[in-house]
């Protein structure tokens, strides 16, 4: 009887011993290689998704903050044309191509004017000019730049150019004055590229250091 059950237990052993090799040795690895392939897949999808989100998300974000600068070019516009009701707008533009409206009395005085950019960002006005009428000639007081470098000036003083033409005055001029003197280098070139001549006094120990003038065919 014991020779029989150890022959028994013998042969399970030599049964089961190949299944268990084949188990540790094929099946698992093969089960293991399967089930990583899947999470490694899955991990891909989720990557996927997720970089799709985050592309969803800026783009949603950019529009929204394309939504508030619209509004508040919107809302700034109005405020400014309630501000100036009682002036006359007319329609320019800079040579970047910036929409711009000019601001001036409706009873045509070449007084003052005021010019506001569509993208501009002050809350009045981006430039404006006070000139005095004198006898067939014009005086520029005072320009004043809110907003730089945007070729708002420019446009401003090219605008009251051309109006002094129309009403046929025959001299724009205007004095240098020592409190800009620190931008003289760059603010004389750019009054001759509109077309007036410069010039600086030799006495320097008065208000003003030089004057400009333009003479209108």
């Amino acid at each position: 009887m014991k020779k029989l059950l150890m022959l028994f237990k013998t042969l399970v052993l030599i049964f089961f011993l190949p299944l268990e090799l084949i188990y540790t040795f094929c099946i698992k690895p093969i089960f293991l290689f399967i089930v990583r392939s899947d999470i490694n897949s899955m991990n891909d999808k989720y990557e996927d998704l997720l970089k799709s989100y985050r592309i969803k998300n800026k783009e949603n974000e950019n529009s929204l903050k394309k939504i508030e600068s619209q509004n508040k070019r919107i809302n700034r516009l109005e405020s400014i044309l309630e501000f100036y009701k009682d002036y006359k707008f007319e329609i320019e533009f800079t040579k970047e191509g910036e929409t711009v409206l000019i601001f001036s009395s409706k009873k045509g005085k070449i007084d003052s004017f005021y010019l506001c950019g569509l993208d501009g960002c002050h809350g009045r006005n981006d430039c404006r000019i006070y000139l005095i009428n004198g006898l067939h000639s014009l005086k520029i007081v005072d320009v004043i730049s809110n907003t730089r470098n945007r070729g708002y000036a420019r446009t401003l003083l090219e605008f009251v150019i051309q109006k002094a033409k129309d009403n046929q005055i025959k001299k724009i001029c205007g004095d240098l004055s020592s409190v800009d003197s620190d931008e003289f280098g760059w603010l004389i070139p750019f009054y001759e590229s509109l077309g007036f001549e410069c010039e600086l006094f030799k006495d320097t120990s008065t208000v003003m250091d030089g004057k400009m003038e333009m003479t209108l065919n």
